[in-house]
């Protein structure tokens, strides 16, 4: 996904000066490792400012992934994010009715969710890669996985791939 021009800008400062002001908050990285992680929360399209208050620079890769769900014609697909704001766009672009998990959420919800969506009725599933990477079998439904976000953990995205990739998988 190509950036938006301002992104694009406030990327490219970011990752030369590691330090941008975006809505007059200061965003400031403090060594490579903030850098790496405040650089891929912009190419996701915001940074966290003052007191995590999301400042919103694109939704260019939420409106993209809308092109692939269509795309996909109601075959499943289940969609890695990171961060908290990544969630947000992706619900205001594909709809506040879009399943997810996410960390903190009650084990039954979580449940219910995944008992629908391996039965065909969810066409897309979001989830914080980190909270579904482990222990479950979601291959029934789904074959597709799309990364909002590549995680830096190899483990981790193994591991989530393995929730489709598994024996039963028919596709």
């Amino acid at each position: 996904v190509e950036l938006p021009e301002k992104a694009a800008a406030k990327y490219d400062e970011l990752r030369d000066e590691m330090i941008t002001v975006l809505e007059e908050n200061t965003i400031t990285a403090v060594n490579a490792a903030v850098l790496a992680g405040k650089l891929r929360q912009v190419a996701n399209g915001a940074l966290y400012g003052d007191n995590r208050k999301i400042l919103r620079l694109h939704d260019e890769k939420a409106e993209r992934l809308a092109d692939l769900i269509e795309q996909l014609q109601g075959n499943p697909l289940l969609v890695a994010y990171e961060f908290h704001h990544d969630l947000e766009a992706l619900r205001r672009v594909l709809g506040k009715k879009v399943p997810f998990i996410e960390g903190g959420m009650a084990p039954g919800k979580v449940e219910a969710i995944l008992k629908e969506f391996n039965k065909g009725t969810q066409p897309v599933l979001l989830a914080q890669m980190g909270t579904i990477a482990y222990g479950l079998n979601l291959q029934a439904a789904c074959h597709n996985v799309c990364w909002y976000a590549i995680p830096w953990d190899l483990e981790i995205y193994e591991q989530f791939i393995k929730r489709v990739h598994r024996m039963g998988q028919k596709n």
